[in-house]
C-alpha cells in the first residue's frame, strides 16, 4: 500500500507491505507541515513521536517532519498498526491548535493511546 494525503495544510504518507511473512512486513510513516506558528507545529510533532513511538515504531523527526517506520510484525500486528496512523493522521489535523502547552502534549499522548480520539478536554 502507498497512501499519501494532504489533510489541511498536513501532507502524509503511509507506505507499507502487510503479509503472512512476518519478514516482509514494514511500514512507513511520513508527517509534515501545517499552518501554526513553530512551536505548535514541534508540539503536534512530539505527539505524533510520542504515540508511536508507543506503538512500536522508530520515530525520527527534523523541524516539523516526523518519519517513523516499523519492521517484521506479524501480519495482524501490521493490520492493527496500519489501523491505528488512519486514526492518527485525521485526528492530529487542527490539534496544534489544543495542544496550548509543551505540558498537554502528554495529556493527548496518553488520550489517544487510551483511543480517546475526539480529545475532550475536561
Amino acid at each position: 500500500m502507498n497512501f499519501n494525503a494532504r489533510v489541511g495544510y498536513h501532507f502524509s504518507t503511509i507506505d507499507a507491505y502487510c503479509d503472512a511473512v512476518k519478514d516482509n512486513n514494514y511500514i512507513t510513516f511520513f508527517f509534515q507541515g501545517g499552518a501554526s506558528e513553530d512551536s505548535r507545529r514541534l508540539r503536534r510533532v512530539k505527539f505524533l513521536s510520542g504515540v508511536l513511538g508507543a506503538l512500536g515504531f522508530v520515530p525520527e523527526t527534523r523541524g516539523d517532519r516526523v518519519m517513523a517506520y516499523l519492521r517484521k510484525d506479524d501480519k495482524a500486528e501490521t493490520e492493527q498498526k496500519l489501523d491505528m496512523l488512519g486514526r492518527l493522521t485525521l485526528c492530529s489535523l487542527h490539534l496544534d491548535m489544543l495542544m496550548t502547552s509543551d505540558a498537554s502534549v502528554d495529556w493527548f499522548v496518553r488520550a489517544f493511546l487510551e483511543g480517546n480520539y475526539n480529545f475532550e478536554l475536561h
